[in-house]
């Protein structure tokens, strides 16, 4: 009932088949590989158990894996059962069925899988295999037999080494349950385990259970007082006479123990015991394996020493738990502890710290071009400011240039004309006779030249620098500037706003962007009704130019003279806006900030 599946069924009607199946294994021993070539050395591998159980089964692993390191080899598997018969049955009948399975098959090499089949190597070799070298895994050196043909043995120290550790770990250890059976195994093993006993623990109590029913024993144990120990051995038959798989029985009694329980073979582990100084049954068959061809001669580079160790401590985790064991052997290999968090989500973790590093990478950059463009945006303010400060002060020369010239012109050029258009007036009336008519005739027209002169100067004058606009302020420029627009179209003016305490170069600008618009409608335009009003609007000036003239397409762009209209207002902060559609006229509106408001220099 603790096998469970149909697995499990089957191994246990495996187990209890009737001690013939025992002689039909004998008769017909397992191949390792594909059939046997002339002149390739053979190998036997006697092994006491029988291929279900897991040391059996890891055993011939073993020796599979290390037999590809070598070529020309047959490899012969004999499982002698032995467990589940008496000693008596592996008698001179079952020794003359060896005898003759291999009669024509020349063995060249032995290996003695546990220690009922090394007795019987070290007893009967030469009867039924000839005087063939063997490997012995473990070797016993009390029992008898022929040594001589040994050429290896792989040592059983895990036994007083599991000891040792054990007491170890249990420093207060004061009995001592010893487990095993009526078989080969707990006969040559029990007396190892209690000299080690001895030697570690003199004052300790020991018992050894060898012979009781299962039910039995699972009692005992669950009624074993604290500060005890128990060590196993493989268990394959009760006193009932019942076979068992040993690694079940491990299970059955980890699970109802009172006290820790500890094993020698590494197929053990997992089962509910701590742990030992455990036997690999993998790496003691390639060790084996390895010894017995290198000393034939076989094909391999591998050379073993003769005697070696093939043990090492293993410890389950969840048992080291379970008996709140803390010290732990530094040269131990602890399994079945479980993972931590970070050992679980390693990948998601890394996945996560790239991820995280990346992200700070790029904010980082971010941080850096955002730095770079508020540098480049102060850069662009500071030299917005600065192409501000230049426009104003271009303009303000631009006006003190054309005030200069138009004195100039005034002075100079205006009343030069003036005094020469006086005396040939004079001139004029001094002149009889009919050479005055003649000289009268020409002097007429120098006047009427002079005058045209005397004409354009006073309007390029007005054009260059209005006197009025510095004389009578903006209102009155602006009127002048309505007056003498020209053209048939009709111009209303409209000035709300207070303009007296404006800034002299915003009424410029002002008088300049209506100048400009005026010539605009008079050349392009062909509007009949104009209206400019001039107003304040919360705090700021605000002028409106609007025409009902033919208009522009804006996306094809305006002239150079709208453009001026924006640098003007732009230079003084603040806006021009101009709106136009082709056949709907246009409208202009320029806002100049509150600030120019006062005649005391720059704002």
């Amino acid at each position: 009932m603790f096998e469970g599946g149909a697995i499990a069924a089957l191994r246990r009607i495996i187990l209890r088949l009737v001690p013939i199946a025992g002689v039909l294994v004998a008769v017909s021993p397992a191949r390792a590989d594909g059939p046997g070539a002339p002149g390739n050395k053979t190998l036997v591998v006697l092994v006491s158990g029988d291929p279900f159980t897991e040391w059996s089964s890891a055993f011939m692993a073993g020796v599979r894996e290390a037999r590809t390191s070598y070529e020309g080899v047959d490899v012969y598997f004999e499982f002698l059962d032995h467990w589940r018969f008496p000693r008596h049955s592996i008698g001179e009948e079952r020794r003359s069925l060896l005898r003759k399975k291999y009669a024509e098959r020349k063995v060249d090499a032995l290996i003695a899988e546990s220690p009922p089949a090394a007795q019987l190597m070290m007893q009967h070799r030469v009867s039924i295999f000839g005087p063939v070298p063997c490997v012995v895994v473990p070797y016993f050196p009390d029992e008898g037999g022929d040594k001589e043909a040994v050429i290896g043995l792989l040592s059983a120290t895990s036994l007083t080494d599991t000891v040792r550790l054990a007491l170890r770990l249990h420093p207060k250890t004061t009995r001592v349950v010893v487990l095993g059976d009526q078989s080969d195994v707990t006969r040559l093993q029990s007396p190892h385990i209690l000299e080690a006993l001895e030697a570690q623990a003199p004052g300790v109590e020991v018992l050894i259970k060898t012979e009781f029913p299962m039910a039995e024993l699972e009692r005992d144990l669950a009624a074993l007082k604290p500060n005890s120990l128990v060590f196993m051995m493989p268990i394959f038959r009760d006193a009932t006479g019942e076979s068992f798989v040993p690694e079940n029985v491990s299970r059955r009694l980890a699970a109802v123990s009172a006290a820790p329980i500890y094993a020698f073979a590494e197929t053990f582990l997992g089962t509910g015991v701590v742990g030992g100084d455990m036997l690999s049954p993998r790496e003691t068959a390639s060790r084996a394996v390895r010894i017995a061809l290198s000393a034939l001669g076989a094909q391999g580079k591998l050379a073993e020493e003769p005697h070696v160790e093939v043990s090492r401590v293993l410890l389950d985790w969840r048992a080291l738990q379970k008996w709140h064991i803390g010290r732990i052997p530094k040269e131990a290999e602890v399994r079945f502890k479980p993972r931590s968090v970070f050992e679980d989500y390693l990948v998601e973790a890394l996945l996560g710290i790239a991820a995280f590093a990346a992200e700070t990478l790029l904010l980082l950059q971010l941080g850096r071009l955002l730095m770079q463009r508020n540098r480049l945006h102060r850069n662009l303010v500071t030299t917005n400011d600065e192409l501000r400060d230049y426009a104003q002060r271009l303009l303000t020369v631009r006006e003190d240039e054309r005030r200069l010239m138009a004195h100039e012109i005034h002075d100079e050029v205006g009343q030069v004309v003036s005094a020469a258009s006086v005396q040939i007036g004079q001139l004029l009336q001094r002149t009889d006779g009919d050479t005055a008519d003649s000289m009268k005739r020409h002097v007429e027209v120098s006047v009427g030249l002079l005058d045209s002169i005397s004409k354009s100067v006073r309007r390029m004058l007005a054009q260059l620098r209005p006197a009025i606009l510095d004389e009578r302020g903006l209102n009155a420029a602006l009127e002048w500037l309505v007056l003498h627009s020209g053209g048939s179209k009709q111009v209303q003016l409209d000035c709300a706003a207070d303009v007296a305490t404006l800034h002299p170069l915003a009424s410029t600008c002002i008088f300049r962007i209506v100048q400009e618009s005026l010539t605009n409608i008079q050349r392009h335009a062909k509007a009949q009704h104009v209206t400019i009003e001039l107003a304040d609007e919360d705090g700021d000036l605000v002028l409106w130019v609007d025409d009902n003239g033919c208009g522009f397409d804006e996306v094809r762009g305006g002239t150079l003279g709208l453009t001026g209209m924006r640098q003007r207002a732009a230079a003084l902060g603040g806006t021009c806006k101009i709106e136009s559609r082709v056949g709907q006229g246009t409208s202009i509106e320029v806002r100049i900030p509150a600030k120019w408001r006062g005649k005391d220099g720059h704002p």
